[in-house]
């Protein structure tokens, strides 16, 4: 039986990942992971230990609180945790010994088996990079994703949960700004 990856490159510097990827410090230094972002509601121990934080200091691992039950809402961290990930991947300003090849910081996105909360946030990534004007991202969204995880990246566990797939219809709608001048959600756009 052939094995699952743990990881998977999405994007030049974004992986995909499962919450043992996180904690492996060989599958880590092979991806010249230097950066994470968890969506999950369980802290390993491991990202403590001084051979986790030599290549990914905590400063550098955002910690989204999330479970996969259908009320969860992610769409309210899309915009902050897109641009910790752009933040992330610009060109460093200190030395690090787990750069990407390209010199900049690589970032691996994961939660408990990488198949709806971390593909979900790296979804909303690759829609935000790859379409900046909202209005020229694919209608049949679901399809044209699940299409590029499946064939073009090999992770073929990416299932997002419907609630999850109607977030990122709005905040493809929305132009990636899901709140108002105020700071509040877009009323039109709550069910």
């Amino acid at each position: 039986m052939e094995e699952i990856p743990s990881i998977c490159k999405i994007l030049p510097n974004l992986y995909l990942g499962t919450a043992a990827a996180s904690i492996d410090v060989e599958t880590l230094r092979a991806n010249k992971i230097s950066c994470i972002v968890s969506v999950t509601t369980v802290f390993q121990p491991e990202w403590e230990s001084p051979e986790t934080t030599a290549m990914v200091p905590l400063a550098r691992h955002l910690l989204v609180p999330a479970d996969g039950n259908p009320a969860m809402d992610l769409l309210g961290h899309f915009d902050h945790i897109c641009d910790w990930i752009d933040w992330q991947i610009s060109p460093p300003t200190s030395e690090n010994d787990c750069l990407g090849d390209d010199g900049n910081n690589n970032v691996l996105v994961h939660c408990q088996g990488g198949v709806s909360r971390s593909p979900t946030i790296c979804i909303a990534y690759l829609l935000r990079k790859k379409y900046p004007d909202s209005t020229k991202a694919p209608n049949n969204l679901r399809d044209k994703m699940l299409q590029e995880f499946w064939v073009n990246k090999g992770w073929e566990r990416t299932w997002p949960q419907k609630n999850f797939w109607e977030q990122l219809k709005v905040w493809v709608a929305t132009g990636y700004d899901p709140w108002d001048d105020n700071g509040d959600f877009k009323k039109e756009y709550m069910t």
